[in-house]
């Protein structure tokens, strides 16, 4: 008699924070969730070390993960109970309603558990607390103009914020070209697909913010000729490079982004190789979270 059995790889995954994040947010129930089935689950083994700031549980499957803990006032899913003044921002107060009360937000993104929201929000990660991540995307800037693109462009006026508004195919050297200063993409999370060669992202001079993009199968997912550039919440897989930091570029900015299934991943001056061809189940040894 043969007997069949299935490798399943186990993952261990940690994640460090400072105190000074924690807000509101009783340090001892920290732990690491994943999302499933539309619910966040508490990922198996999970727990926190108190000693040195930091979260870890064991993973064994693809998934979107993130760091939750309770207070008082504050779900495990992130939302905010509002039943007194200080859960608000400065300048805000309590409604009957439970809302918080004088939040203005800028273009494109809404008020949500009392704190601005990308109006589509990063699907990878969170924090909690009405005042962790009190964030306006990535970066809290005021834009001049608010365009919506639905094809691949150049992206040449400064003090603007672009919202991409289908998914694209790609068959060009480069799809978005990023030349202006002062300038945001945000994908809304729809896709830019390429053929397998070229650049999905390409920015060159400074001051740029890039979130909520899916990218696949280029050979550069996001070509940083910059400085003082931003890469929130992005999903790139499929790509030869991931992410390229060009040259002497300084003071680039890379949060909340998921990058995994790459021949090469090119991070901040730090080159990691990886094996082209390597068996499925030790793809998630590949991913890579920044």
């Amino acid at each position: 008699m043969r007997r069949i059995f299935t490798v399943i790889p186990i993952y261990f995954r940690s994640v460090y924070y400072n105190e000074s994040d924690l807000g509101d947010v009783n340090e001892s129930t920290l732990a690491l969730y994943h999302f499933h089935d539309g619910a966040w689950d508490k990922v198996d083994g999970s727990a926190v070390n108190l000693e040195k700031n930091y979260v870890y549980g064991n993973i064994s499957s693809f998934s979107i993960f993130a760091v939750m803990g309770s207070s008082s006032g504050v779900n495990n899913d992130g939302s905010v109970e509002c039943t007194n003044n200080s859960l608000c921002a400065d300048n805000q107060f309590c409604n009957s309603s439970g809302f918080c009360q004088n939040l203005s937000c800028q273009t494109g993104y809404h008020p949500e558990d009392h704190i601005c929201k990308p109006r589509i929000g990063c699907k990878i990660g969170a924090k909690v607390g009405a005042k962790i991540g009190g964030k306006t995307g990535a970066k809290n800037i005021t834009y001049s103009n608010t365009i919506e693109i639905s094809e691949c462009s150049n992206l040449n006026i400064s003090n603007s914020i672009y919202f991409l508004t289908v998914d694209l195919n790609s068959s060009g050297n480069t799809c978005m070209n990023i030349t202006a200063e002062n300038v945001s993409l945000d994908c809304r999370w729809h896709k830019i697909k390429g053929n397998g060669s070229g650049t999905a992202i390409k920015v060159d001079g400074s001051g740029y913010l890039v979130e909520n993009c899916i990218i696949e199968n280029f050979h550069i997912g996001i070509m940083m000729n910059s400085n003082e550039t931003t890469a929130y919440c992005n999903m790139i897989q499929n790509n030869t490079l991931g992410m390229v930091n060009s040259g002497d570029r300084i003071n680039n900015g890379i949060y909340k982004n998921l990058i995994r299934q790459l021949i090469l991943l090119q991070r901040l001056q730090t080159i990691l190789y990886m094996s082209a061809v390597i068996p499925v189940f030790m793809l998630l040894m590949h991913q890579r979270e920044i």
